[in-house]
């Protein structure tokens, strides 16, 4: 009977390492994941008048301006997703950060948005959501030091400040919007992300590409530009691997 006893034991001894490597074949490496950190910066902050001639205007405006600088960028979001080729542009997408969140470009530094793992595959773009407050968030964030410029006075999603030089003159301006479209930034060129890669990439914002129109300026402080600047938000913001 202890004969017996010692091969029981020998035997479950035997199928509890078989399991054990088993185990350890079928599970996945963390090691082996690949993840994405994007930071994001300013790659241009001031938009000034490619050429200046007497006879021509250097506004689109009114006004003659002779530069406008960018100093802060913040952007309320739900979700950053990363698109590959065929993903789906409504559903499909992996998220990386979720929010709300406010992405934050200074001009004087670079900030990590995120870092993520991430799948294979070849990424064409990327999707940031901009995200609203309900009236029950706007109360519950008015008085936070981050997100209370977008809860109170009013719930908006983007604040641009800056200085405009003008005709002599200094003024400073902050541009805003309450909308809740999405703002697509295309790779360039597509991104492909294999096993076992650490990638990094930017997101880069150029206020050159916001504000100056064919050589001309926009003048923030012009109420009748608004919209078109902020149409051309997606215009200003790159994304490229480091």
């Amino acid at each position: 009977m202890g004969g017996d006893t010692m091969n029981i034991k020998h035997l479950a001894a035997i199928v509890a390492v078989a399991l054990a490597i088993a185990g350890c074949s079928e599970s996945t490496d963390p090691s082996s994941e690949p993840t994405m950190t994007m930071t994001a910066r300013m790659t241009s902050t001031t938009a000034a008048p490619s050429a200046i001639r007497p006879d021509s205007p250097r506004t689109e405006g009114g006004r003659l301006i002779d530069s406008v600088r960018v100093d802060k960028v913040r952007i309320l979001l739900s979700r950053i997703k990363l698109h590959r080729t065929n993903d789906d542009t409504s559903n499909g997408g992996k998220d990386v950060k979720i929010g709300p969140a406010v992405l934050t470009i200074d001009n004087d530094t670079v900030t990590t948005v995120f870092a993520s793992a991430i799948p294979t595959g070849t990424y064409e773009r990327m999707k940031l959501e901009k995200h609203k407050f309900s009236g029950s968030e706007a109360a519950q964030y008015a008085a936070d030091p981050v997100f209370g410029p977008f809860a109170f006075p009013d719930r908006i999603t983007l604040i641009v400040d800056g200085t405009v030089y003008a005709e002599g003159e200094t003024r400073a301006f902050t541009l805003t919007d309450d909308r809740t479209e999405n703002l697509w930034v295309g790779f360039d060129p597509a991104l492909t992300v294999t096993e076992s890669t650490s990638t990094t990439v930017d997101l880069e914002f150029s206020a050159r590409l916001l504000f100056n129109v064919d050589g001309n300026i926009l003048d923030p402080l012009d109420v009748s530009l608004r919209d078109v600047i902020r149409a051309r938000l997606k215009n200003a913001f790159k994304l490229k691997k480091r």
